[in-house]
């Protein structure tokens, strides 16, 4: 009977720590981006990100998101252009 209760209680831990996770990306988008940013909802102070990975690589998404100014720095003509396009704001690093 206990080993039954112990894997019992390991597979709610499981699904609870999954269903946990995947919120995850909604709660970082809410708590980190919204103020900036939308889907689907028009651009803000940032643009808006729906579509964005069909816009945009994801190794330069992950690129930009991680340290946005260094981008620039390095003259990448996109960050440059968004910079500009957003009245010269630059995103926050987020590692």
């Amino acid at each position: 009977m206990r080993r039954a209760s112990a894997r019992s209680l390991w597979l709610i831990f499981v699904i609870v720590s999954c269903s946990a996770f995947a919120q995850q990306p909604a709660v970082i988008f809410s708590d980190q981006c919204s103020a900036c940013h939308t889907i689907g909802g028009g651009a803000g102070a940032g643009p808006d990100l729906k579509g964005v990975t069909e816009r945009r690589q994801r190794v330069w998404l992950r690129k930009f998101i991680r340290n946005s100014a260094a981008v620039i720095a390095a003259k990448d003509a996109t960050a440059v252009a968004l910079q500009k396009e957003f009245g010269g704001m630059e995103m926050p690093a987020f590692p």
